[in-house]
């Protein structure tokens, strides 16, 4: 026969636990203070894991396709090609934001020769890989200058990408 065991949410003494094993209030007090202590390292943290994926040379993030080919700013959280066809795009326009998360740093450090590997979310089989000619700040969006190495010959609209930059 399992034993079951409970312990209250607003009084952590109240419990279905034997007296040796409830947790204690000091105990939990010590808890709280060693959670709250750390809890900055998580930015900390979240951060050298970020450097460290950049520096080992591939960072992804998340865009929206626009089908437009115009050279403007895609939108916050977009990308687009100046070609309906992928394959025969020389320039990729991309907000500087991903979903509100600012790549302005990732894009700044993109040379030539540098590749972007672009994959849809939602049909894997639509992908394209770019070699980087030149890329241009627009203060709120890069336009990336390119040479098509493999890709589709067609993207999806509005369809999530997952946008792989390898330097």
């Amino acid at each position: 026969m399992a034993l079951i065991t409970w312990t209250d949410k607003t009084d952590a003494t109240v419990s279905g636990l034997p007296e040796s094993q409830k947790v204690t209030a000091a105990t939990m007090a010590e808890l709280k203070s060693v959670i709250n202590t750390n809890a900055g390292l998580i930015t900390t943290n979240t951060a050298n894991l970020q450097g460290l994926a950049l520096r080992s040379g591939s960072v992804a993030f998340t865009y929206n396709y626009s089908g437009s080919t115009t050279a403007t700013d895609p939108g916050n959280s977009f990308f687009k090609l100046n070609n309906a066809n992928p394959s025969s795009a020389t320039h990729i326009y991309i907000s500087k934001d991903d979903d509100n998360l600012d790549i302005t740093s990732v894009l700044e450090i993109l040379t030539v020769d540098s590749v972007i590997y672009i994959q849809d979310r939602v049909t894997a089989t639509k992908s394209g890989v770019f070699k980087v000619v030149s890329v241009t700040d627009n203060t709120i969006w890069f336009d990336i200058t390119v040479t098509a190495e493999d890709a589709d010959t067609s993207f999806n609209a509005s369809n999530f990408y997952a946008i792989s930059f390898l330097v």
